[in-house]
């Protein structure tokens, strides 16, 4: 990955911010021949951030490869001097995204849009991962006719170019944050992708109200995601390793130990599976991950089998005992992999997820993306 002023070039990407003519937010070319992204940000009904006043640009090397961060700033003086923080992390092709909005006064509005993107050129939306508010397995829908549009977040979308290049973009494991309108007064809230005539556009409306209604000020952050392939199968599938030189850590066998503020909880139940934003599952797997290497030798963890499953639990985000906070695992379980591989690679070691035949999560081609 090489930077230059305001661009960032990746294998199968270059990427713009603050600077480009038909979208001062960000911009992503993907491919040769595969057309743009283009993330229009945030808008309090016509109140565009594209027209904001862009202040601030940082951009942040990392020791480690391919490895980077960019942070922004802008203010939106004709929304009531809104200041949009955003920050960009970047691991190969994957980019965590989250952008905090503060409102610095009350705001009559009807639509809160957060984070739009505009993909341009041939591409197809090959499938949807979703979840409906009730049970805490995400499903996959294969090939979806468009239009799409739901009051609750899709999890993840799927797409691929005429030319084979791979796009996949998802919501935060901060879903209860997407589901702000159902504890807004009045309000509601619309997430949509559509098929237009240059390409798709995905709206994300959290906040929507059937008449002009009081935003006050106040301070909101929402995390989604971004993974930019190459072809579908160039250089996004983690390589094969060698079953003699592979260790496993058994999920399942976690059971008996883990406790049940640990657990995978909804709806008042709780699953026997531990929940990776438990400070008990994260220490318990790193912990494991440093006696592995302590070996010294090229030997390559596993994780089996990983599944996500939806929680509720807010204890696992560090907000009391008694609340119900939605979430799931995907960045969570990024952040593990991209930790676990810092560790093992100097021994010339790696890391790798394994999942059953049946999971809806190898339809995703970040879960299988080389670091």
């Amino acid at each position: 990955m090489r930077d230059k002023n305001n661009f960032i070039d990746g294998r199968f990407w270059k990427a713009s911010f603050g600077d480009s003519s038909d979208n001062p937010v960000a911009k992503f070319a993907i491919g040769n021949d595969n057309g743009s992204l283009l993330l229009s940000g945030i808008a309090f009904d016509g109140m565009k951030e594209s027209r904001g006043i862009n202040a601030v640009f940082r951009k942040n090397a990392s020791e480690h490869e391919g490895e980077f961060i960019i942070r922004t700033s802008s203010t939106m003086p004709y929304a009531g001097d809104t200041i949009v923080r955003r920050r960009y992390e970047f691991t190969g092709d994957f980019v965590e995204i989250v952008s905090d909005i503060s409102t610095r006064r009350t705001m009559k509005l009807k639509t809160l849009s957060v984070d739009s993107l505009l993909l341009s050129g041939e591409w197809n939306l090959k499938g949807l991962l979703l979840y409906d508010g009730i049970s805490n397995t995400p499903k996959w829908v294969d090939s979806p006719r468009p239009p799409f549009a739901d009051s609750l977040p899709f999890l993840s979308a799927v797409f691929e170019s005429s030319s084979g290049g791979i796009l996949e973009t998802g919501t935060g494991d901060d879903l209860w944050r997407w589901e702000i309108a159902r504890r807004t007064n009045n309000a509601f809230a619309n997430f949509a992708i559509r098929k237009q005539d240059k390409g798709w556009a995905i709206k994300r409306n959290v906040l929507a109200w059937n008449e002009e209604s009081d935003l006050p000020a106040k301070d909101m952050r929402f995390s989604w995601y971004l993974f930019l392939g190459g072809r579908a199968g160039e250089g996004q599938k983690e390589k094969g390793l060698n079953a003699d030189t592979v260790e496993k850590i058994d999920l399942r066998k976690l059971k008996s130990e883990c406790p049940d503020d640990a657990k995978i909880a909804w709806n008042g139940g709780l699953s026997d599976y531990p929940c990776f934003h438990s400070n008990w599952t994260r220490g318990r797997l790193k912990k494991i991950a440093r006696v592995f290497d302590a070996g010294g030798k090229e030997r390559n963890l596993t994780i089996s089998p990983t599944e996500l499953f939806l929680c509720d639990s807010a204890s696992h985000l560090s907000r009391g005992n008694d609340r119900k906070i939605s979430h799931w695992n995907i960045i969570e379980i990024n952040k593990f992999k991209k930790w676990a591989n810092r560790l093992l690679k100097k021994n010339g070691s790696a890391f790798s997820l394994e999942l059953p035949p049946e999971s809806p999560l190898r339809n995703l081609p970040s879960i299988f993306r080389r670091q």
